[in-house]
Formats: C-alpha cells, structure tokens, sequence
C-alpha cells in the first residue's frame, strides 16, 4: 500500500517516518494481510530506501533510526526508558514486549554489519548511484567529476565560439557574426551600448545565464500534451538558421511600424487639438499634452509618456478638466493616439524582449559544440544531467533490470519532503515505487505543500497535491494527515498553535488556494495545551529618512536581550530573514549593539548566510594579489598597463585596510604610493594553491591571519577543490571566482553561547524556543529572472508560424497579458505569490514559545509585498494590524541531555594498546627475480601498529 501523510509543521514528521521504517524494519505482511515479525532475518535493511532532502536530514535519520532500535531491544548504554514506538509496535504486531525486542536486536545487528548497505540517502545520492551502475550506457568514464553550476563551462565553451570566429571564416561563423553584428547596431539604435564581447560584461554574463538555462530541468522535461521536450523541439528548431533570421527580420519590421503608428497618431491628435484651440484649460496641467509631443520628437523612448497617455484609451475623461468636452474629431483622434502609443510601448515592449532573445538562441546551438569540448577536458557531468541521463536510462529499461544492475531489490520507499520534489525525480522514481508497491509491499511518501518552497529548484507541489494520487488511483493508496482530527502539532505552544491557525487560515486561501491551505488548521498536543506562549507581530512605518531596519531591529534586540535575561540560552533564539543581504545587516547591526552595551548579555552569532566569503578583508586582499599577478607589466597595449595600474591601487589599498587604516587614509597612502613598482617575486610557475599560501604567509598581516583564520581556510578550501577539477593557474580561477565567490560562506559551527541568523530557506525542518521575524518587508510577486515562454499562438505579420521559435527566454511581464503568454504569466504570478505565503508559514511556525514580527507595508498599495499578506490576514482575523497574544515566558527546567552509542555526551580515555613486532611478513611469498623488473629484494621492514 502507498500512503501519502500530509505532515503540516511541527506533526511529527520525523517520528512517523523513522517509525515507519522501523516498523518495515521488523517484520512483514503475510498471504492473509496479517502482520508479522522477521524471525532471524538481518538483511531486511537492503530493501528499504528512504529519501530526505538534505545531507544532514541524511544523518540525523541514521542516528534516529539506530537509537530507537537499540533503545526497542534495550541495549542503547545508559538508558532505561523505553522507545516511544513499543506500544504502536506491539498494537501492530500483535506481540509482545519480549519478541519486539528480540527482532528490534537481530535487525540491528545486521544492519551495523552491513551499514554500507544501510540506505538512508538524498534523492541526488540515491540518483548518482544508479548512474555509477550505468556509466557505460550513459557514456561517462568511472571516475567524471559530478559539479553543481553550468556556468563556468558554458563561459568558456562561448569564449572558445568568439574566438573562432576570429580564426575561422566558415560560411556558420559568417552568419554568427551577421547576427552579433545585428545585436550591436540594434542596441545602438536604441541608445545603449553592448559589452557583449567582454568576458566580464553584463551582457556576456546575461549570455551565459540563458545558455545555461538550456539544462533547466523544466527545459529538459516533456510536458502533458507536448511531442518532445522544450529543448528538442528548439534545437530542431535552430537546426535550420535562416528561420530565426526571418524571425528577427519579421520582428524589426513590427516594431518599426508600431513606432510610426504611434509618432504618427501623436502628430495628427496634437494638429487636432491645435486647430480647435483647445491647449490649455482642457487637458489636466496639459500632462497629455506633453506625452504626445514626447512620443512626436522620439516614438522609440517612453520617457514617461505612456503613464500620462495610456488613461486616454479607456475614456478622455480622465485627462480632462471637469465639465470639459472634446469634439468628436478630436475625442477620435485622442482615443486613437492613445492606443497607437500603448500598442507601441506593450506589444512593442515584448518584440524587442523577443528579437533581443534572438542572439542568445542563435549562438545556442553553435555554442554546445565547444560547451561539450570543456566538459568532456574537463571530465565533468552537470547534476541536473543525471536527471535526463537518468530519465532515459530507466525509461527505457524494466525495473527489475535496474536493480539487477544495482545489486539491490527494493520493496520500500520512504520519501521525505516529496514537496520538493521535481517532476523529473518522480518520473524516474515512480516506475520503482510501482514495481515495490505491485506485490502488496508498503511505501511512504511524506509531505506539505504550505512548506513548498524550492520552486526556483523545480520542485513541483501539484505531485503532492494531485499527480501521486492519479498515478496510483488504481492501486492500494491511501492519504492521512488531512483533517483536523489527525493533524496535531507536538511543536509549539497553545498560543502559537493558535495565532498560526487563524492567520494562515485568512491568508492561505486567499493567496496560495482552499487546495494548498486546506489543512492549515492543527490541534495543539496534549503536552502544550498549558504551556506560557507569546506572539508580537508589529506594522511598523518607518519616519521620513528612516529604514525598516531601523525601526525593526532596535525593537527585536530588546527582545532577545528580554529573553535572555529570562534564562533562554543564545542557541534557543533564532532570527529569521529573506536572504543573505539581510543576514549580514542584522548581524552588522547586532554586534554594534553588543559593543555598545557591554552590560547587556554577551552573545555570538551563528550564522553562514551573514559571513560571505569575500566580505573578508583578507581574501580581498588575496585576490587582489592574485589579480595583480594576473596583469602583466610586459604588455605593450596602454589599456593592459592601466589595468595594472588600477590593480595595484586595489592591492595596496586593501593591504593598507589590513593594517588597520581607514577607507580615507588607506585610499591616500595607496594614491601616494603610485610611483612606486611593484615587488616582484619569483612565483611565475608556482601553482595556484602555492601561490595563495605564499601570499597568505608574505602579504596577509599575522593578526588580521589569526583573526580571520576561518575565512582563509574556507578560501584555502575553495582554492583547493577549484584546483583539483579545472586549470590550476590564477586568470581562470579568478574568473570562476567573479561568478562563483558570490555564493560561497565561511561555515561556522553551531554553538549554545550564540544566537542562530539564517535565511528561511535554511530553517525548514528546525525549530527554536524564540523566533524572530524582523524585516517581513520583501517583495512576494517579483518576477525578475528570464524564463522559459511556449509561444504557441503567437503571430507576427509577414511571418509564417513555422519561423517562430517554439520557446523563447523573457523576463515576465504585465504586457504579456496581451499575448498568448499572458497564461503562464498569470501562472507565474499565482505560484510566487503561494510560494512567498509558503515562505512566511515556514518562518512562523518554527517557534515553540515565542515569536516575534516585526513587517511593513508599502505606502502606496501594491498586493505584491510579504508586509501586505501579513497585514491583511491581521486585519481579517483580528481586526487590526499589531497584535500581542500571551506574555512573555522563561525555559522550563533542562533536562540533562542523554548520550547514545552514535552520540556520547561524555568521552573517556582510550585503552592503550601494543602490537608485537612482526617478523613474518614476507614468509611465502615469492619474489620475481627477473632482472628486467624493479629490484624487489629488499629487507622486511618492521610493522609495528603502536607503542606503549
């Protein structure tokens, strides 16, 4: 039987899932439906997988399901009280205490005797596993180097394409160079400039984000109702060049005419109006007026013309005085001014968003070739490839014969935060699940979809909500957790509980959906119904010249000063932000109050998001070494020599930084020293790790090196792994840092004596005595990423349908409600703004005790913004906008944290032990004495395992 739990926050999610598996663990279904428990079986281990999300999920399932293992058959050391799973164990097998035990031993024992084959893993891990096995099928060598970003190698393949085309004057790169050059003449039509052609450019990164947008799962997925994929049907489609010429041509030709209606239109209304005199008195501060003359001297500029024009179209009005009346020749002409123009500026708009889609497609196709030459020097296999790989392998294939390949049978499947799964995961997991499922084996899919939140990650909430439960309609399936009654939250407090419940119960449905929030409402466990709780959530407005932060962040200090005094440990109170920005002001912001206030109680900050590596004065001053390296004295172009110059500047300002200088004094003593050479130094053909350490040990100061010790090693780390799996010399590895440093943070441990700071992406699945929530003010709808649109249905005149492409990259638009776009941008719109209500439930409802918010809203009203959700959903169950539930709460009393076999809390000195020399070794075995090998004659050494 499948069953699918709907596992809202805080449900025992955790709990159900290791019981399930231990309960799959020990025993068995037999021909009658009754259930049964293993009888000396050890390996039952190797037929159970189940899938988390992250790494360490991973590990701490391990550790879970081991510990209740051992506390089922009493031997985990130093504790006496039993497993929390007897009695549902016992219930379920119908035995009792002494045979759960027994069978709860054997199966541990043979699990740590076999745990290489003890199958917890991420979906990812489990995928690389199978593809290992199919290596020779999916045409990579053993030993490829598996790597998470398309960027780096698809930089480099399209800087090898713009350098053929300097080498090469094939009839293909004449064609690439027509259509760059077409780029550049159109960006100059329009007044903008293009650095298409600089590797550092914006326009070269903008290039290699839409090219590596080609391995976007959803790109690579083929979808109900369609023939192929979005990528083969737009590689067949750029097989044949000249239909994308056509294309562009089509799209110039309709974007010229939009431009001379509307110039046009303008001209004849303002004649109009100049002939019956109707300028001033008429139109309101003649601000129509002056949108017409704007579009008559440059049609092709907005410049604010379309806001005082576009009201026009839909009544004149609105752009009159009251009382005022048109003629009907001027209403005319007035009426259609304003549609000439808005036609103009919207369908305009998305014709040059698709012509200027046309490069990035038409250098597609001749960019792959040097794309799949990088990777294949490279020996390196994109993540999101194992998917397709994947996809294809096992769709092609029984599943039997899979698992004969693995080694493995697998009946049963647990698979954790199936929220997060994509469509292509499911595509290759679900033939395997129906094969498990087929002989009446049990399999667990877990899940919420108000916690869905990896979108942007292709994960795909409807499979949860919907496509599971019609893929297995037909088969023995059934769905708890989706009602009240079986949805307790074991978590939070009454108060917390109940504020969460009657805030997402307003805000859910009416911004994700009755379908996604329709289980929102919990009950509170019988354990937290008396326990203290507290809840502020504040509006703040922020005065003339103040920031939300400004406002915010004061108010949540004292708070966690509050609690602190209260006897909440740093480790129990967390700050939860949108991203990595906010982390590093709160954490900014906090330490300059700890400095202020040294009475206060003293805490630090756990956090990875707030302590981005190349914030750190040190690696910037490494990279600036490793930059001015890079720039050669010996090159005789002027603009090489002040690259140099610049890059020494750099370096001696960041090293004057080091010693402690201020931005103004390290700028002058680097301003005077301009004269001065460079030292040099004989490092030319040294590698890239020993070259870093050479400047660490001679550039870095000793106390700004002890200081940030974490963040060199963290860089040091990153040096190191770069080096192991591409060109180990500076000018590549500084240009995989310019697109890559960005991401990278100095991991910190966790730590009781600090307050955790983290994203609340980072946060799902954990939870805190103390929330904070300070800077609910982000924007919810913010589509500002090209995606991936169908056209179909869409026409241009003089264009036959079969010339336009079957996808194009655009960045999301109100304008493409005018267009057959205009479906998936509503669509769009609608997941985000779910997506962002699903940010905020996670946020909230990681809090045990208390939870603080402090949101804004913006001044004009926009319904798009995390502050507006909040605030409305008050409004709706509160009717008003702050509120304060319960009051301000202490710890209960620490229990003493127990130790397990996995995890001691205590370490103890280890036995000392001796080997005895061994002097026969070499006994038996017979050397080659052939004179043509190695001289293999030599003395037995003595192995001596350890001394006393």
């Amino acid at each position: 039987m499948l069953t699918i739990y709907r596992a809202s926050a805080g449900s025992g999610k955790t709990y159900t899932l290791a019981y399930e598996y231990i309960r799959l663990l020990l025993g068995h279904t037999d021909r009658d439906g009754r259930h049964r428990l293993n009888n000396g079986n050890r390996g039952g281990h190797r037929n159970i997988l189940a899938i988390t999300f992250t790494n360490k999920a991973t590990g701490e399932m391990k550790r879970r399901i081991i510990h209740e293992l051992a506390l089922l058959a009493g031997c985990e050391p130093g504790w006496d009280s039993r497993s929390g799973y007897m009695e549902d164990l016992k219930r379920h097998f119908e035995a009792t205490a002494e045979q759960i035990a027994r069978a709860a031993r054997e199966a541990l024992t043979g699990l740590l005797f076999d745990f290489s084959q003890f199958q917890v893993s991420t979906i990812d891990s489990f995928f690389q596993t199978i593809l290992r096995t199919f290596a020779r099928e999916a045409e990579l060598t053993g030993n490829y180097e598996l790597t998470l970003e398309a960027a780096p190698s698809v930089s480099e393949g399209v800087a090898r394409l713009f350098k053929s085309l300097e080498e090469d004057d094939s009839r293909n790169n004449g064609i690439i160079l027509a259509q760059i050059t077409r780029h550049l003449l159109n960006k100059m039509n329009e007044g903008k400039t293009s650095d298409l052609l600089n590797r550092s450019g914006k326009a070269y990164q903008t290039l290699v984000r839409e090219i590596s947008s080609m391995n976007d799962e959803d790109f690579a997925t083929r979808h109900e109702g369609e023939e192929a994929t979005a990528h083969d049907l737009t590689m067949e489609y750029l097989s044949d060049p000249t239909r994308l010429n056509r294309f562009a041509s089509a799209l110039m030709n309709e974007i010229s005419a939009l431009t001379r209606k509307a110039q046009l239109r303008a001209t004849e209304c303002l004649d109009a109006i100049e002939r019956h005199g109707l300028g001033t008195g008429v139109f309101k501060a003649n601000h129509f007026i002056k949108g017409l003359e704007k579009v008559k001297a440059d049609p092709s500029s907005d410049s604010g013309a379309t806001t005082t024009v576009k009201p026009a179209a839909e009544g004149v009005e609105s752009v009159l005085n009251k009382g005022r009346t048109l003629p009907p020749e001027v209403e005319a002409s007035v009426i259609a001014a304003s549609e000439a123009i808005l036609a103009c500026r919207t369908r305009g708009k998305i014709c040059r968003q698709l012509l200027d889609s046309t490069l990035s497609l038409s250098l597609m196709r001749h960019a792959m070739r040097y794309i799949d030459e990088v990777r294949q020097e490279s020996n390196a296999l994109l993540l999101d490839d194992t998917k397709t790989l994947l996809s294809r392998i096992i769709g092609d294939n029984d599943t039997p014969f899979v698992y004969e390949r693995m080694g493995v049978w697998l009946n049963h499947f647990l698979i954790d935060e199936f929220q997060d799964t994509s469509r292509m995961q499911w595509d290759i997991l679900r033939p395997l699940v129906e094969q498990g499922i087929a002989p009446g084996h049990d399999s667990l899919i877990i899940g919420d979809e108000k916690q869905c939140i990896y979108r942007f990650r292709n994960s795909d909430p409807t499979l949860l909500g919907s496509q599971v439960a019609s893929d297995f309609g037909a088969l023995d399936f059934q769905e708890k957790g989706n009602t009240p009654g079986s949805n307790t939250n074991w978590r939070s407090s009454a108060t917390v509980v109940d504020f969460n419940n009657r805030l997402f119960e307003a805000m859910g449905p009416a911004r994700a959906g009755e379908g996604v929030y329709g289980n929102v409402h919990q009950l509170v466990a019988a354990k937290n119904q008396s326990a203290p709780g507290y809840v502020e959530v504040e509006r703040i407005t922020p005065p003339q010249g103040s920031t939300m932060a400004d406002e915010a962040l004061p108010r949540m200090y004292d708070n966690i000063v509050r609690q602190l005094w209260a006897g909440y440990r740093p480790a129990d109170i967390a700050i939860l932000v949108r991203d990595g920005k906010d982390a590093t002001q709160v954490a900014e912001y906090l330490s300059a109050r700890q400095h202020d206030n040294p009475d206060d109680p003293r805490f630090g900050i756990t956090s990875d998001e707030s302590l981005r590596l190349q914030d750190s004065p040190a690696v910037k001053m490494i990279i600036s070494a490793l930059r001015l390296r890079s720039t050669t004295a010996d090159d005789v172009r002027e603009r090489r020599r002040s690259m140099r110059e610049v890059t020494l500047l750099t370096s001696r300002f960041d090293e004057a930084k080091g010693r402690g200088l201020s931005d103004s004094d390290a700028l002058e003593e680097a301003v005077g020293r301009r004269g001065e050479q460079a030292a040099e130094s004989n490092n030319e053909s040294w590698d890239l790790v020993t070259l870093v350490n050479w400047i660490i040990r001679e550039r870095v100061p000793a106390e700004m090196a002890c200081d940030q010790n974490a963040a060199i090693s963290a860089f040091v780390d990153a040096v190191t792994e770069y080096s192991a799996a591409n060109a180990p010399d500076p000018r590549s590895f500084l240009r995989w840092w310019d697109i890559n440093g960005r991401r990278l943070y100095v991991q910190t441990p966790p730590d009781t004596m600090s307050v955790n700071l983290m994203t609340i992406h980072k946060s799902k699945g954990l939870q805190w005595a103390c929330v904070h929530v300070p800077m609910v003010d982000w924007d919810a709808v913010s589509l500002k990423s090209d995606e991936w649109f169908p056209t179909r249905g869409l026409t241009l005149e003089g264009c036959d349908t079969t010339d336009i492409p079957p996808y194009v990259r655009l960045r999301p638009c109100i304008e493409m409600l005018a267009t057959p776009m205009g479906a998936r941008y509503q669509r769009r719109v609608r997941e985000m703004a779910t997506d962002e209500t699903n940010v905020i439930y996670v946020a909230f409802t990681r809090a045990v005790n208390e939870l603080c918010v402090y949101y804004k809203m913006p001044s004009a009203p926009k319904d798009t913004t995390a502050g507006e959700f909040v605030g409305h959903a008050l409004m709706d169950a509160y009717g008003q906008e702050s509120v304060t539930i319960g009051s301000h709460t202490s710890p209960p009393p620490r229990e003493e944290k127990k130790g397990t076999a996995l995890e001691p809390t205590a370490s103890g000195e280890m036995p000392r032990f001796k080997a005895g020399i061994r002097t026969d070794l070499w006994n038996a075995i017979e050397l080659d004495d052939d004179p043509e090998m190695i001289d293999a004659t030599a003395e037995p050494t003595d192995a001596i395992a350890g001394d006393d």
